[in-house]
């Protein structure tokens, strides 16, 4: 079958996967020009006319710009090329022109760039060993070549799927014409609707009206109360209202003078009811299934998986406990200091039918909020690509979703029960807006980015980098976006309204970070310093403990810094070479993403930008910056490099690389959709989606259930055994004032164990005999004598029986409590891991006769 060139007319929308021309149908109309021909249909025209094909090149190539007419030969060669492409004649099936038709169709060299690619990610993920020892000297060397010629491949092959916009655009660059210059070539260029869409219309009036003076004063008043009534780091209930009020008013004063909220709230009511569920069935059937797949993904198996309390796990739920009782703080300053959302997320939870505070719950929270995050990572992926057809920014976001969905990155660090998976949710929400305000420069986008920011910095540290992004996103507006300075100068009223909206949600944490900076700024300056304190052994050998100074601080700034480049390395290796260090965040030795996430990740980036280069658009070159800047939380812990590449810190950075993984596939599917007839093309772009996606979720639910269980359980200590034992203890009448748990070095936590034997609150009876080396029993007597002081459930009562859990190693304890209750016995627990137990020491009730002869004993010490 002959060749049947096909040249379609050039079209404003510029696809970087551009396989129009892969249809069987035959050119109505006879090009008018060599330049009008494709790279591809002139190398198959080459195959059937070499001589005139060369002859026709060589004469456009050295063509004049003033010429106004085609050159004779030129044009009867275009004419054969016709003549060649007769229906009739295609029916003699010339197996060479099939053979030619199919190697210079893009979408054939885009399939094998992306099969080299994934064979490189295979070889970097060790094989179907799940836990083999990697080595960058053996698969990191032997699987980047294949990745780095898959990388060129599919860029030479985006430069010949766009050969005709380019060399379009390079005449415009040099200003030629060309001697045979069609309407075509003119359609090709940028719409100018498009154009007119994405110029910065906002209008600006030095004219306030009254109204906005008057709430602003109102709202000023109110910060100045919110201030004052938050210097104790806490919220008391009037405060807290009164602060939601002045964020109200700050944001009413910061609208146009033309907003009218009655307006708006018609209108939006208006668009609601405008709304026909039945146009967006197929849309909400694919989302209600991404959503079942992620609904599945991060709460199967829940109580289960991950098993193990961590001591984060232990502060989240004390604190939580602490809110439900009635604590408003905003900052909480233990463990590092954390921002407070999640602790009131999880006390308003506890209040739900079969939760509490507890391990289950701080869990099910974060899955909660994981889910969320999937429909707004499909709300960010079509609202990023605004101004692109309606079907490519539905395919984008959906795809987006559900890559996401299927994430073992996003699932690890959900399932693990901390704040984190609310990063991911808040930096998806907050471009969605930002990004249309770089664009189109209104003030509404950066009033709801504003808030969006404001909220989100009581969430979790990584979203402190979202301010940076705001500068660095804003900066290049002005730079490369604002055509006048009377755009700049919005650019920069826009900006300080989206910094004065969040600076006033900011605030009572603002206030406590005057008050207290060690403890707010500890985790990140940790990081990037070292320690706050440091130990040092005196002239007499005394030793101290003592501040860092700030000289020291620097010093220890500068020696750290030449890490930075290797947590660089290592932070963008993380998808596809090595994640998570730390077990609690996924398997160490894995990478963040499967094989073929990691794979579309590489090409969705070179795509990417080949999209940006093509639609000159800075908001989208803004992506991958983003993407980066977000990554650096993780990438600046150079003081504690170990740390790093780290699932948690990169967290703000997962909606921007799922955005980059949908994007190819998304223009794949695009272009199917319109080379093949409507039912064929959706089922063959249905299968490809469905393929990649259920490859992917595979992947990542064997990873994460079938070989995460084995190094997490492996990691931490088995709390859930001895909780049951204990909750036992209670169920058959014991008190937790009569249960204590005797630490030993490296062992466990009896807060831990006491929040997994059903109790909400921390629990006290922990002993730690040993000081410097020494045992001292004297502490456990003292222990019973505190006991007997407490009120409540945690009173020590003379006829509940006694319960000691302590270590298997720690033989001073079994003596002693031999000698202080002979009455008691001895008992070793086999725990679910095969080489751990515990000791538990369970003696009878001392009755109260018995337990006054044992103080009479036992005095306190």
């Amino acid at each position: 079958m002959t060749e049947q060139t096909n040249i379609p007319p050039s079209q404003p929308d510029i696809d970087p996967v551009d396989v129009s021309g892969d249809t069987d149908t035959v050119s109505e109309s006879s090009p008018s020009s060599v330049d009008d021909l494709s790279l591809a249909e002139v190398i198959s025209a080459f195959f059937r006319n070499p001589r005139a094909t060369v002859s026709a090149v060589s004469e456009a190539l050295h063509a004049e710009d003033d010429d106004d007419v085609c050159d004779e030969e030129r044009s009867q060669w275009l004419a054969s090329l016709q003549a060649e492409d007769d229906p009739e004649k295609a029916k003699t099936g010339d197996i060479r022109a099939r053979i030619v038709w199919f190697i210079t169709r893009p979408l054939t060299w885009y399939a094998i760039a992306f099969f080299i690619i994934l064979q490189g990610n295979i070889i970097l993920a060790g094989g179907s060993d799940d836990l083999a020892r990697r080595s960058e000297d053996v698969q990191l060397a032997q699987g980047t070549p294949y990745i780095l010629l898959g990388v060129f491949l599919w860029i030479c092959t985006e430069i010949y799927a766009h050969w005709e916009p380019l060399r379009v655009w390079w005449k415009r660059l040099i200003n030629r014409t060309g001697k045979c210059k069609s309407n075509d070539e003119t359609a090709s260029d940028e719409s100018p609707a498009i154009v007119d869409a994405y110029t910065p219309l906002s209008s600006w009036s030095w004219e306030v009206p009254l109204s906005r003076y008057i709430t602003a004063s109102v709202a000023l008043l109110l910060s100045v109360i919110t201030w004052f009534g938050t210097s104790n780091n806490s919220f008391n209930t009037p405060i807290f209202y009164i602060w939601l009020l002045s964020i109200a008013l700050w944001t009413y004063s910061f609208t146009p003078k033309t907003f009218d909220i009655f307006d708006w709230l018609s209108r939006l009511i208006d668009r609601m009811r405008g709304i026909r569920l039945r146009d967006y069935v197929p849309i909400i059937v694919v989302l209600a299934l991404i959503m079942g797949m992620a609904f599945h993904f991060r709460f199967h198996r829940l109580a289960e998986h991950p098993r193990e309390m961590t001591d984060d796990h232990v502060e989240k739920i004390l604190d939580a406990g602490l809110v439900r009782d009635g604590a408003r703080a905003i900052f909480f300053a233990n463990n590092g200091g954390r921002e407070p959302a999640q602790m009131y997320f999880i006390a308003l939870a506890s209040y739900l039918p079969g939760l509490g505070i507890n391990h289950d719950t701080i869990k099910w929270v974060s899955s909660v909020e994981s889910l969320l995050t999937i429909p707004a990572l499909f709300w960010m992926g079509y609202a990023l690509l605004e101004g692109e057809s309606t079907r490519r920014r539905l395919l984008v976001g959906l795809l987006c979703a559900a890559f996401a969905a299927a994430s073992y990155w996003h699932v690890a660090i959900t399932r693990q029960g901390l704040r984190i998976p609310l990063t991911a949710l808040v930096v998806s929400l907050h471009l969605i807006y930002l990004l249309r305000g770089i664009r189109f420069n209104k003030r509404k986008d950066f009033i709801i980015a504003g808030l969006i920011l404001g909220f989100g910095l009581y969430t979790y540290q990584a979203v402190r980098m979202l301010p940076v992004v705001v500068l660095l996103s804003v900066l290049t507006a002005i730079v490369f976006i604002a055509k006048s300075w009377r755009d700049r100068f919005i650019y920069v009223v826009n900006l300080t309204v989206l910094v004065a909206v969040s600076f006033v949600i900011f605030l009572p944490m603002f206030h406590y970070s005057l008050q207290d900076p060690d403890s707010f700024w500890k985790r990140t300056s940790g990081r990037l310093l070292g320690d706050d304190t440091i130990t040092e052994t005196l002239a007499d050998g005394t030793i101290i403990e003592r501040d860092v100074t700030l000289q020291e601080r620097f010093e220890a700034f500068q020696s750290n810094l030449p890490t930075i480049a290797n947590n660089i390395r290592n932070v963008l290796l993380m998808f596809n070479w090595e994640g998570d260090v730390a077990t609690i965040s996924g398997v160490s030795t894995k990478p963040a993403m499967d094989t073929v996430s990691a794979t579309l990740l590489i090409v969705g980036l070179v795509t990417w930008l080949s999209f940006s280069i093509q639609r000159r658009e800075t908001a989208y070159f803004l992506v991958p910056i983003i993407a980066f800047t977000l990554l650096l939380p993780s990438a600046l812990s150079i003081a504690f490099p170990g740390e790093n590449p780290s699932h948690t810190r990169t967290s703000g950075a997962l909606p921007l690389i799922y955005l980059m993984t949908a994007f190819p596939l998304a223009l794949v599917v695009e272009r199917l959709l319109d080379a093949s007839n409507k039912r064929a093309g959706q089922l063959i772009a249905g299968a490809l989606c469905v393929t990649l996606v259920g490859s992917s979720f595979q992947a990542n639910t064997h990873l994460y259930f079938d070989v995460y269980p084995e190094t997490y359980e492996a990691s931490f200590d088995p709390y859930s055994d001895a909780g049951d034992y204990l909750y036992g203890y209670i169920l058959r009448g014991g008190t937790y004032g009569n249960a204590f748990l005797v630490g030993y070095e490296h062992w466990w936590s009896h807060r831990a164990v006491g929040l997994e034997g059903g109790l909400e609150q921390r629990w006290e009876n922990g002993i730690y005999p040993y000081t410097a080396g020494q045992y001292n029993p004297d502490l456990i007597v003292t222990a019973v004598h505190d006991a007997l002081a407490m009120e409540g459930i945690f009173q020590f009562q003379a006829d509940s029986d006694l319960l000691f859990f302590y270590s298997p190693n720690d033989t001073d304890t079994s003596d002693a409590l031999t000698l202080l209750f002979p009455a008691g016995r001895e008992i070793e627990r086999q725990t679910y891991k095969p080489n751990e137990t515990f000791m538990v020491y369970e003696v009878p009730a001392l009755g109260t006769d018995g337990l006054q002869i044992w103080l009479a004993e036992y005095p306190r010490p």
